[in-house]
C-alpha cells in the first residue's frame, strides 16, 4: 500500500510553494528522513522539483532508467528518484505552484496525501493533517 504525499518548496519572497507528488513511503521515517538527510540544498531541490511527479523518492535524481511493473527493481537503484515523466514517460507530471499554504494543504486532500512536506529557508517542515512542524532525524 503506498503512502502518499507532497513535496514542495516555499518561495521566501512570495510565499508561493511549487510541489510535485510522491507515491510511495510518503511517511515520517520515509520521504521525510530522505528529505533531511538528502535534500538540504536548495538548487537539489529545485531539480527535484523539476523531474515532477515522483513514484519513489531516493537520495540521489539518478539517470534516466526503466521503469514500469515488468521492468522496474526498486533494490537495482536504491538510491535513485524513480520518476513517471523521466522514466515512464508520462504526460501531465510537471510540478504545480499555488500561492499560500492554504491551498498546498487543498491540493494534499486533492491527491489524497496523508503527509505535506515543505522547505522553508533550507528547513523541512512536515504535516501530518495538523500544523507543520520541523521534520528532525
Amino acid at each position: 500500500m503506498s503512502i502518499r504525499s507532497l513535496i514542495g518548496m516555499e518561495d521566501s519572497s512570495t510565499g508561493h510553494i511549487t510541489f510535485i507528488y510522491c507515491h510511495n513511503d510518503g511517511y515520517f521515517e520515509g520521504v521525510g528522513k530522505t528529505l533531511v538527510t538528502s535534500w538540504t540544498d536548495p538548487e537539489k531541490i529545485r531539480k527535484l522539483l523539476a523531474l515532477g511527479d515522483i513514484s519513489i523518492l531516493g537520495n540521489v535524481i539518478g539517470r534516466k532508467h526503466r521503469f514500469d511493473r515488468h521492468h522496474y527493481s526498486p533494490r537495482a537503484k536504491k538510491d535513485y528518484t524513480l520518476a513517471y515523466a523521466r522514466d515512464r514517460g508520462d504526460e501531465g507530471c510537471e510540478a504545480r505552484t499555488v500561492a499560500t499554504r492554504q491551498a498546498f494543504r487543498k491540493e494534499g486532500e486533492r491527491y489524497n496525501a496523508e503527509f505535506l512536506y515543505l522547505s522553508q529557508n533550507g528547513k523541512w517542515l512536515g504535516s501530518r493533517g495538523g500544523a507543520f512542524t520541523k521534520v528532525n532525524f
